[in-house]
């Protein structure tokens, strides 16, 4: 277990080197955890790419400052479900956290032409509100590859309440490290 001091220590050393990490934050860190993770991300990458299922875009974006928007593309899964998004430059919007083939595509998209460095998935605990546990996996185990193939550090971010045992224990096959922050 780490803390949130020692989180930017422990995302310099592994996510520099291009891995796929789980970060699995208590409720109480997880705001703080984001924040830390955007700024580490903003800093050290030229473009990151944040897949939002928990908040949408208009509500992070007024958190952030300009340089940190303008090292950010977004995938949206969130304001399509509550309203019709305007268009953004920076920001591709997805019809709902239960469209993964959607989902997918506008990341390998985003990818390919958006000279991306780094992924920040926020959140597996978000995904699990709408989908089952196995189709979860499934999903994040094809965004890893679609990540290793594409050479890109991810982030995959987790509320530790809200994952099973057996499921923590599946995702670790998949990612190169887990780091709690307490």
């Amino acid at each position: 277990m780490k803390s949130l001091e020692s989180l930017n220590k422990i995302l310099e050393n592994v996510l520099k080197k291009r891995a796929i990490i789980l970060l699995s934050f208590l409720s109480k860190e997880y705001r703080t955890g984001m924040t830390n993770l955007i700024a580490f991300a903003t800093h050290t990458f030229n473009k990151t790419c944040y897949v939002t299922l928990n908040d949408p875009y208009e509500s992070i974006a007024s958190r952030l400052d300009d340089e940190q928007k303008s090292r950010l593309f977004f995938i949206d899964c969130m304001t399509a479900t509550i309203k019709t998004p305007e268009t953004k430059e920076n920001v591709v919007f997805v019809s709902s956290p239960h469209a993964l083939t959607e989902m997918s595509i506008a990341l390998k998209k985003v990818m390919e032409k958006g000279k991306i460095d780094f992924v920040i998935f926020d959140s597996i605990s978000a995904l699990l509100i709408y989908e089952q546990p196995l189709s979860v996996l499934k999903f994040v185990h094809s965004l890893i590859l679609t990540s290793r193939e594409a050479d890109l550090g991810t982030s995959f971010v987790i509320l530790k309440k809200d994952v099973s045992e057996q499921l923590m224990k599946d995702l670790a096959m998949f990612v190169d490290k887990i780091v709690e922050v307490v």
